[in-house]
């Protein structure tokens, strides 16, 4: 792997690594919904403005009714969860949790697709993966902390619903621009969400403090506008597989900025659990993935 290359796919799981942090921080004074409003409001709205400085087009007419079920299943479900499950569990613990989606999305492209059937590769890589999973649940589950295991479950959904999006993505919108497809995904997120939020959350009483606002803006920003620019760039120059390196990087910078910033414990059931999911995940894949970093 080029150099370049791999300094800006570092970059990316760094940036995207904090990104957990920034919820933990503004979860604490920003309702759920409300922070997905905003994520993806601000978000969405920069990556348009960036869209439209290079001379591209938003999305087409036929292109939204898709991108509102990924809206939902990339944006709303995800963001939501995680948002509401870092009220409960460490920003790290999230991180991992997340690192899931590849696991359930071999599950789900056995039943949904025709070329992607599970072999025994796949089998065995789901099982160790999601052994991983047990090993990071055990502490909550032995101590009895009801609203932690929720916390950790519903962090899984979010994955599950990654894992949606992905299948789906692949069966209906394969061959479009990535940078004009997050932008429509962004945007329609922001529009099922608003009405969810004034339905269920009173937006405009919360008063966050500089700091939640600090961390709201960077991760609308920074860990989403500005990351999925790198995450495309590194698509055009590195290709699909390089780019999937970042889901080895993503929960090792969540453990690190959780522990250097926000002082959050590094248990031993984390670093294994984490080592399971990740293995899980280079089984499932035949070891390609990190074949591929060698060029």
């Amino acid at each position: 792997m080029p150099l370049q290359n791999a300094f800006m796919l570092l970059l990316l799981g760094t940036i995207w690594g904090a990104s957990y942090m920034f919820i933990k921080v503004s979860v604490a004074e920003i309702t759920p919904l409300t922070f997905v409003v905003l994520r993806t409001g601000l978000g969405g709205g920069l990556l348009a403005l960036f869209l439209l400085l290079r001379g591209r087009r938003l999305p087409g007419r036929s292109l939204w009714k898709p991108l509102f079920v990924m809206g939902l299943f990339n944006t709303l479900i995800p963001y939501g969860l995680i948002n509401w499950g870092e009220l409960y569990i460490s920003s790290a613990l999230a991180a991992i949790l997340t690192g899931t989606m590849p696991l359930f999305t071999v599950i789900l492209a056995h039943f949904w697709s025709k070329d992607e059937r599970m072999d025994w590769y796949k089998a065995a890589g789901v099982v160790i993966g999601f052994l991983g999973v047990v090993v990071l649940l055990a502490p909550d589950v032995r101590e009895g902390i009801v609203h932690n295991i929720a916390g950790d479950l519903a962090v899984m959904g979010a994955g599950l619903s990654y894992a949606i999006a992905a299948v789906f993505a692949r069966r209906h919108l394969t061959g479009h621009e990535p940078a004009v497809l997050s932008t429509g995904m962004l945007l329609a997120g922001f529009v099922i969400t608003v009405p969810l939020a004034f339905a269920f959350e009173r937006p405009l009483t919360l008063a966050p403090s500089l700091r939640a606002w600090g961390a709201t803006l960077a991760l609308a920003f920074v860990g989403t506008a500005i990351a999925y620019l790198i995450y495309y760039w590194i698509l055009e120059h590195g290709g699909a597989v390089q780019a999937s390196l970042v889901t080895y990087i993503i929960p090792v910078g969540a453990l690190f900025w959780g522990w250097l910033l926000l002082g959050e414990d590094i248990r031993w059931t984390s670093l294994v659990g984490l080592g399971g999911i990740l293995l899980g995940i280079m089984v499932a894949n035949r070891f390609r993935i990190l074949k591929s970093a060698s060029h």
